[in-house]
């Protein structure tokens, strides 16, 4: 070691320069968030750095204590309010997400509706057509016999024949005998 000099030279003169040169060196180059968050491993990183510098002069480091690094009030507060609009961004995100899947849900079930839609009507329309391919005079007049109620109309037309229903009973060749 150093036997001329004092403890209190040693210090003023070697330690607390390179202390200082380690502590101005690393307290900077994290934020003041990460220093107080991480301050265990901020005294581990300062303890080594430190047993490193100090060893080339026989110094002995035991263990390093980190002091007075606290956050004002202002910083306190800006933490505090950097963390409530994180949250508030967060529960945004959360609800525009929401928000989107809703919008998806629907466009996927319009697009569903449409495609149903689409197919009822080539059904009724594939149906249309193969009831006008089998219709006929015959089919028609059947039709409207079963659904007659036995009534005849109140109205008739100019010539007087009915509506829907031929009553002209079929020719035959030959007549009933009487």
């Amino acid at each position: 070691m150093f036997p001329n000099r004092s403890n209190e030279e040693l210090t003023a003169r070697i330690i607390t320069p390179v202390l200082e040169e380690i502590v101005k060196a690393r307290i900077p180059a994290r934020s003041l968030e990460k220093n107080l968050i991480e301050r265990t491993e901020l005294k581990q990183e300062l303890e080594t750095k430190a047993k490193q510098r100090l060893d080339s002069y026989g110094i002995v480091v035991t263990d390093l204590s980190v002091l007075n690094d606290t956050a004002s009030d202002e910083f306190t507060k800006a933490t505090e309010e950097k963390q409530i609009a994180e949250q508030q961004a967060i529960s945004a995100k959360i609800v525009a997400e929401q928000e989107l899947q809703k919008a998806d849900y629907e466009s996927k079930k319009a697009a569903k509706e449409a495609e149903a839609m689409i197919a009822r009507a080539r059904g009724q329309a594939e149906a249309q057509k193969l009831l006008q391919t089998s219709l006929s005079p015959e089919i028609l007049q059947k039709q409207a016999i079963e659904k007659w109620d036995g009534k005849f109309p109140v109205v008739m037309s100019s010539n007087g024949a009915l509506p829907f229903i031929n009553v002209n009973a079929p020719t035959n060749s030959s007549e009933p005998k009487k």
